[in-house]
């Protein structure tokens, strides 16, 4: 039997934003310092990682790019 594993994209928003699933790296939000494994990581320039929740709080990114990304990868499974 093959185990199947769901591998989560990258999406990138422009030159210096990028919102990516952490499967494994131990990296701590700037903002609120929650541990970010097996979260949605917006990645901001000089290494700079902010969980979701502090990016629409501090206006990175709108409820619209979640929504599109939803939509993204639903299209992708076949949903």
């Amino acid at each position: 039997m093959y185990a199947s594993i769901c591998l989560k994209p990258s999406f990138k928003l422009s030159n210096r934003k990028l919102v990516f699933f952490n499967h494994t790296k131990d990296i701590d939000c700037r903002e609120c310092g929650t541990d970010l494994i097996d979260e949605l990581i917006v990645s901001r320039p000089k290494g700079k990682y902010i969980c979701v929740k502090c990016a629409l709080r501090i206006h990175i990114i709108e409820q619209d790019v979640l929504n599109e990304i939803d939509k993204q990868q639903g299209d992708k499974i076949g949903l």
